[in-house]
Parts: C-alpha cells; structure tokens; sequence
C-alpha cells in the first residue's frame, strides 16, 4: 500500500501536472525521434531533393518524377534541403511534426475528459509499433515525416471538430489535409461525409459539408485530373495498375494477396471482424456519448476496409485498389483504442478508486514506455553502424568512378547509397514511381534485375539495352565483362566492361 500511494502522490500527481500538449510530444520524441533517416523517408527526401534541385543527380531515372500529389510537402522538403543533410531534416522534420500533432490531440483527449495517465496509456499502447496503428494494410500514423504524416495533423483537428459536431470545420480540416496528402485527407472526408449522414440524419447537412469540402479541395482535384487524365492502363502488354497494386504494394492495396497472408493478415482480418460486431451490437447502444460518437467512426472505418477487402478479389487489374482502400485504417484503429480505453475505464472504475486505478495504467504502461524509448535508441545505433558499413565504398565510388555513372545493387538495394554518392541507379525495388507511365519502365528495370540475379551471363543482354557501369554484390562474382575495382568484408564493385 505504501508504494501505491508514494506512485499516486509523487509520480501519478506529477504527470498529470505536466501539460498535455507537452507530454503527447515527449511521447512521441522518445519513441520516434531520432537522425535514422527510415525507408520512407529516404525516398521522399531524395525525390524532393531532386525536385527542387534537378541538377543533384542530373537525368536521375530513380528520382525524376512528376511531383504530382506530394507538391507542398516536396517544396518544403526540398527546401530544407538545400541547409540540411536527410538525417537533419529526418530529425527536425519528425520535431516539428510531433509538435504539430500534440495540438490537435490534446483537444481530442480534453473532449474525451482523459487524464495524462490515461492520455501514456492508450498513446504508448496505440503507437507501440506499426502493426498497433491499424486493422490491417500495414497504414501508420506515428513514424516518420513525410507528406502523410503533414496530412495526419490536419485529420486530427477535423477529427477532434467531429466529435463536436462542427461540420463545416471538419470539411475544412479534411480539406486542408487533402493538399498535404489527397488519399489521407480524401477518405477521411468519405467517413466523415457517412458519419454525418447518419448522426445527424439530414442529407442537407451532409450536402452542406461535402460542397465545403469540395469547393476548397476543387482545385486540386483539377491540377491532379490534368495528369492522370493522360495515364494509359496497359503498355505493351503489362498493366501498371497490376504492377503498382499487387506486385508492389500489396501488403497496402490487397494485403490478403500478400506473402504468407494467411498466417500474417487472416487472424487480423477475424480480429477486426469481431470488433465490427461488437462495435453493431455492443457499444453502438452504450449510454456513454463518447463512446458511441468514437464507436460509430470506428465502425465505418472498418466497414469501409471490408468493403475494400472484397475491392481486392474483385478489381483484380487494380484499377481501384491504387487508391488505397485500407488507408483509413489507421483512424479507424486509434479511435478504437480511445474507445476501448474509455469503455474499460468506466468498468473499471466501479471496482476501484480513482488514485489505485491511475496507479494500475502507470504500472502497467511503463514497460512498454521504456521499451519503446530504448527499440528507439537501438534504432539510432543500428543506422549508425549500417551507415559505417557503406562509409569506404562510398568513399571509393566518390572518388574513383564518374558522377553520370550508373549503378545496380545485385542483391538487396542499399536505399542511402544513391543520394550520397550522387550516382543514379538502374533500379531500386522501394523507390517506385507514384503514377504514370514509368511504373511500366521501372517495373522492367525489375524483372531485368532478377534475370540477371538467376543467371550472370544475362548481363551481355542488358548491356546491350541498357547503360549500366557498376555492378554491387554481397559475394564474388566471375565474368568476363565483370572486372572487379573494390572489395570489403560486405560489398563487391565491379565495373561493366567489353572485356576483363
């Protein structure tokens, strides 16, 4: 009893002191914070890069694109820049975007009447690791800092103004999020739409609330529709739309035609599946206002993911499947963890006071607080050493090949090594085009790649369609057009020449 009560009076009291806004962004900095520059970002920083500064790497295939969706967020990225190395901008990118997030979030758990502890609880719980952020179709909130998380802000706020009821505020917030990312604002706004057709159950409310959200968002509705108006769906016999659905992105637009989908995405599936029941016959009817405004988002956050699961066995061209239909599954899935956190509160509050009940959610949440902080740091450390490993033949390449030469990893792609030596690439499997007819070369480049990985001598075939000067292996390799300029413990560079 002593311990609890020393918890509750010096621990438990000094938390809840703090500042909500101050503690969702502490939060989110010891879990998150860091100079390790993730996948994602790596991309988006490169093809901002690139944007603002098409002499970077000149002609680059990898990362010369139409900017397309991602303008605001390349403008300010690929500004930033011009002063910051990516590991810089990673980490103050991530800063400033946790500091916008606690905004918009303190005022969703103030509606909500939650205290600081209940605010660690069920924040820690929901953004633990990537695979608690969502239902399924691996879609993420809390992470890195690219354009969908400059969306997530914006959605928050539209968000916190629909449990108030405040619907044209929504729209507007819905809208600004739609600039920063069209999917993660677009289908906010669809569930928004639905929410308020059936809370308020007056279609000139809803008309009122889809003609704000359109009339800012139109806009950009027509810059986007002058691109894509001009895509082509099949060239020369391959299906862009196939390529960017199910053989790049499954795991995000058709998760159950994934890998080993069976034993990683179907328990998930049932899981979700028996939340939507109980959100219809359970909490729908609780007499807990909260808890049925959240229920109701929750239920058709996961009503739309079913709906595009059955998407998935139907468009089998993915020609809708493009659009992501699980991205609202991240939403969905923090509402549900406010949800169940409220609902489980007010149960358990009729077995114990309120002291022992904060005392039970702090002893509870400070394992998984602590591992998160420390799976963070390890996170650094990882990336620093990874980093330490491609040092010298950076330093080689930089030094002793040409700044227009043209590489390809052989094995598995090392995401940084473009950007810092400046070289362009073949071909890198996670940098895909976001649309248009490049997916069709890039998807080439691919499968030009794995012929090569089956049988060397296939490099004869490339070289005489492609311009390819280096090859990278993890192992040795012997061919007469190979000649080998470098080797580590880990790396083998090889120049593509006529003969040895």
């Amino acid at each position: 009893m002593g311990i609890i009560v020393f918890i509750n009076k010096h621990i438990i009291s000094a938390i809840n002191r703090i500042d909500s806004r101050l503690l969702i962004f502490l939060i989110l900095c010891l879990n998150l914070l860091s100079f390790a520059v993730q996948s994602n970002e790596e991309s988006y920083f490169a093809l901002a890069k690139q944007y603002m500064d098409t002499d970077w790497i000149p002609d680059s295939f990898v990362f010369s694109e139409w900017v397309g969706t991602r303008f605001l967020f390349q403008t300010i990225a690929g500004f930033a820049l011009k002063f910051l190395s990516f590991e810089q901008l990673a980490f103050w990118g991530r800063m400033v975007n946790f500091l916008c997030f606690s905004f918009p979030l303190a005022l969703i758990f103030k509606e909500l009447k939650m205290k600081n502890i209940g605010i660690l609880f069920v924040f820690q719980l929901f953004m633990f690791n990537m695979n608690t952020q969502h239902f399924f179709g691996d879609e993420w909130i809390f992470r890195g800092f690219e354009s969908k998380t400059m969306a997530y802000i914006f959605v928050f706020y539209a968000l916190y103004y629909l449990l108030k009821n405040k619907y044209g505020r929504v729209a507007l917030f819905a809208a600004f999020a739609s600039y920063f990312h069209i999917l993660v604002g677009g289908w906010f706004f669809v569930l928004a739409f639905v929410y308020v057709l059936i809370n308020e159950r007056n279609v000139k409310i809803s008309l009122k609330t889809g003609f704000i959200y359109l009339g800012v968002v139109f806009p950009f509705i027509v810059y986007l529709g002058l691109y894509l108006n001009n895509d082509g769906s099949v060239i020369n016999g391959v299906d862009i739309d196939w390529v960017y659905s199910f053989f790049r992105n499954p795991h995000h637009t058709a998760p159950m035609h994934r890998i080993r989908a069976m034993q990683s995405v179907l328990p998930r599936v049932a899981a979700s599946f028996m939340l939507l029941l109980a959100s219809i016959f359970y909490f729908r009817k609780h007499p807990d206002e909260n808890i049925r405004k959240l229920n109701l988002v929750a239920t058709i956050s996961l009503c739309m993911i079913f709906i595009g699961l059955i998407i998935t066995y139907i468009d089998v061209n993915g020609r809708i499947l493009k659009y992501y239909l699980f991205r609202i599954s991240a939403i969905g899935a923090f509402c549900y963890f406010l949800l169940l956190f409220l609902f489980l509160r007010d149960k358990l509050q009729k077995r114990f006071n309120s002291n022992h009940l904060q005392v039970i959610l702090f002893i509870f949440i400070l394992p998984f607080f602590l591992i998160g902080t420390v799976k963070n740091i390890s996170r650094q450390i990882e990336y620093s050493k990874k980093e330490k490993d491609l040092k010298e033949l950076v330093a080689f390449v930089c030094d002793n090949t040409n700044p227009d030469d043209i590489y390809l990893f052989l094995d598995k792609d090392e995401d940084t090594f473009s950007r810092r030596t400046r070289r362009d690439a073949f071909v890198v499997f996670k940098f895909v085009p976001g649309g248009g007819e490049k997916i069709y070369e890039w998807y080439i480049r691919v499968q030009e790649r794995k012929k090569l990985q089956e049988d060397i001598a296939y490099i004869d075939t490339i070289k005489e369609k492609y311009r390819l000067d280096y090859l990278i292996a993890k192992k040795e390799i012997k061919h007469s057009h190979l000649k080998k300029r470098y080797h580590d413990n880990k790396y083998y560079l090889y120049e593509v020449v006529q003969s040895e």
